[in-house]
């Protein structure tokens, strides 16, 4: 989870005529595939091929908000710090998790979307309470997954003789017979 302090700016309100405060709040964000989700239902494209630019991110940071009641005006109250922390916090990993990506086959070329993660998870039965994780993270646990699950790759016809002779000299070493 991240924790903002979005600072109090003052601005001129042109219905009222008159001067607001604004900002001034902490907010609490949440980058899982709930979000996601959220997100992709509002703007009906794929959160994984979208634009990161500002309005992205202001508007990405809206869906991430678990704190209640924040007026949409407090999110002008974001600064470049902010943003980069924001970045930053939904590209870190959150897992100490290193994949060897040599034995993934080539890449899909179809959109990624929440519903396709969410089918993801439930084929490798990971438990619902998982799509509230910080979302790098639950796709490592889905990428961990789908390896392990993954039938054994077969010996190789070598492999077999080498481990055959391997098996063979151990127990004539261990009977003290000569073959």
């Amino acid at each position: 989870m991240l924790c903002l302090e979005l600072p109090s700016i003052e601005i001129f309100n042109e219905q009222t005529e008159q001067f607001e405060t604004i900002g001034g709040l902490t907010v609490e964000l949440e980058h899982s595939l709930y979000t996601v989700a959220k997100w992709e239902a509002k703007h009906k494209t794929s959160f994984m091929s979208a634009d990161m630019d500002l309005p992205f991110l202001t508007d990405y940071a809206k869906e991430m908000c678990i704190t209640k009641n924040v007026p949409d005006n407090a999110w002008l109250c974001l600064t470049r710090d902010q943003l980069a922390d924001i970045i930053s916090y939904m590209n870190d990993s959150h897992t100490a998790t290193k994949i060897n990506r040599k034995h993934i086959a080539g890449k899909s070329s179809r959109s990624v979307t929440a519903e396709l993660i969410y089918y993801w998870m439930f084929s490798l039965k990971i438990p619902m309470e998982c799509e509230h994780w910080h979302f790098n993270r639950l796709m490592t646990l889905i990428e961990v997954s789908s390896v392990e699950s993954m039938p054994k790759k077969k010996m190789g016809k070598k492999e077999a003789i080498q481990q055959q002779k391997e098996l063979n000299a151990m127990r004539r070493a261990k009977y003290g017979t000569k073959g």
